[in-house]
């Protein structure tokens, strides 16, 4: 009958959108579906063209991997929704044409449950996920292939909008949360900033501390990069918090937590420096290349004798 098949298709859409926003809250490693909703409404407010290539992304991966699998065992199994989202949020920020972007787009959301898999059983022997390594792959090749290429115009600098009359330090402290989702933006960084404390709650100043930590050590040892006042230097302290206070890994001491947020600053900028050389853009490899590490040394960790394990001056350890 025609209203049970509107009842579910209105049930279908529900469905998507629910897990739309679990894949956007998943970028900083949230289940929460409303952060998720929040993240979806503030990105189409503030840039509808990366909402619409965003939600494609999430799509044609999704698509994709139900043609490869008959079901939904690879979207359980592996991040395809969010390196999806990913792969257009990316696209949207580096490809101005319409058409380019959809073109280009198309092609790197296919690829993305191949990817997930191929990176999945690369990274098990040493028991780490593959996290968002996918799309970073993904667009590597993009720009790899787009690097002196007319058919697709890269946009000059997706990082260069008009300076406010701001301190280049808070500057970067709202971009650093709106660059998580490729986006230039003070007024989307504080509305990522009221979620995400909304989410953490009594850590908040800890969030702060681990965005402003990197921020102003890249502002003094580099004061005039343009990546200070972008937040490039910040953005891998905010994912790293997330990712401790959802578990992915824990420090129990606040203190470590913020050395390991200063150590990404520092890798950031070497990231930057080697990649500047090259067509291609770091993107999200620093932030997921110092979770690895930081697995890996729990796990080295968690192997120790406890006889040989020496504890922090609190008596607290790494788990």
């Amino acid at each position: 009958m025609p209203s049970e098949r509107l009842t579910a298709v209105k049930s279908k859409l529900i469905s998507i959108e629910s897990q739309w926003a679990l894949a956007l809250a998943s970028a900083l490693f949230s289940s929460n579906v409303w952060f998720g909703r929040m993240l979806s409404f503030s990105l189409l407010a503030c840039n509808p063209r990366a909402w619409i290539l965003s939600l494609l992304g999430y799509v044609i991966a999704n698509v994709s991997a139900r043609v490869l699998s008959k079901n939904s065992f690879l979207t359980q199994q592996y991040p395809i929704s969010l390196n999806g989202a990913y792969v257009g949020l990316a696209i949207s920020a580096f490809v101005a044409e319409w058409l380019q972007a959809l073109s280009l787009l198309a092609l790197a959301a296919l690829t993305v449950p191949t990817a997930s898999i191929v990176s999945a059983r690369i990274l098990r022997p040493w028991g780490l996920k593959a996290l968002v390594m996918p799309y970073v792959l993904i667009i590597w090749i993009c720009q790899l292939i787009a690097n002196g290429s007319s058919r697709v115009v890269l946009a000059a600098n997706a990082i260069g909008d008009a300076p406010l009359s701001m301190p280049v330090w808070i500057l970067g402290f709202f971009r650093s949360a709106s660059l998580v989702f490729f986006q230039d933006s003070v007024v989307f960084g504080g509305l990522v900033w009221l979620g995400v404390f909304a989410l953490v709650r009594k850590s908040g100043h800890v969030a702060v501390a681990s965005v402003l930590v990197p921020q102003l050590m890249a502002a003094f040892l580099w004061p005039s990069h343009w990546g200070t006042a972008a937040g490039m230097f910040g953005f891998c302290g905010l994912i790293l918090f997330m990712a401790n206070e959802n578990k992915l890994f824990v420090a129990e001491d606040r203190r470590v937590l913020i050395l390991v947020v200063a150590l990404s600053g520092l890798m950031e900028g070497a990231a930057l420096r080697l990649f500047s050389i090259t067509p291609m853009y770091a993107l999200s490899a620093p932030a997921v290349l110092m979770i690895w590490i930081i697995e890996m040394a729990s796990e080295t960790r968690k192997a120790t004798p406890i006889s040989e394990t020496k504890k922090t001056a609190s008596g607290s350890k790494w788990i």
